[in-house]
């Protein structure tokens, strides 16, 4: 079932979330009212990309979704508040586990190892005489 993309009309905007809204896109100045509406409208609708499935594409999915539109108008705006905050918290949860399993890879793999090996190198020392 596909879903109706929502109508965005630039000019209902007032002019200070307009400039804002120029600001995060990187539209630059543009003197013709029509053709700067039709730049942005093209720049949210049309510039779709396919991103991974990952923890870090949802958070940045989420944020741009829900910023933009927070900016153009929203009745749900605690809701949005909401994800945006749960995708940064799960993206906190998500690094804080690679970092343990780093770290427990580590203190229990790498430094048990190191240390028979030293000790083994040790003990080939002694046995050569250097």
């Amino acid at each position: 079932i596909m879903k109706k993309r929502e109508s965005f009309q630039y000019s209902s905007l007032s002019h200070s979330r307009q400039m804002v809204l120029h600001k995060s896109l990187g539209v630059h100045e543009v003197h013709d009212s029509d053709q700067e509406a039709q730049i942005v409208e093209e720049m949210i609708h049309h510039s779709k990309k396919e991103i991974g499935d990952t923890v870090y594409a949802f958070m940045v999915a989420s944020l741009v979704r829900d910023y933009v539109k927070m900016f153009t108008g929203t009745r749900h705006t605690c809701y949005r508040v909401q994800r945006m905050f749960y995708a940064f918290l799960t993206v906190c949860c998500a690094m804080f586990f690679q970092f343990f399993v780093l770290y427990a890879v580590w203190h229990h793999l790498c430094q048990p190892q190191v240390a028979d090996i030293r000790e083994v190198y040790h003990e080939f020392q002694q046995a050569v005489g250097l």
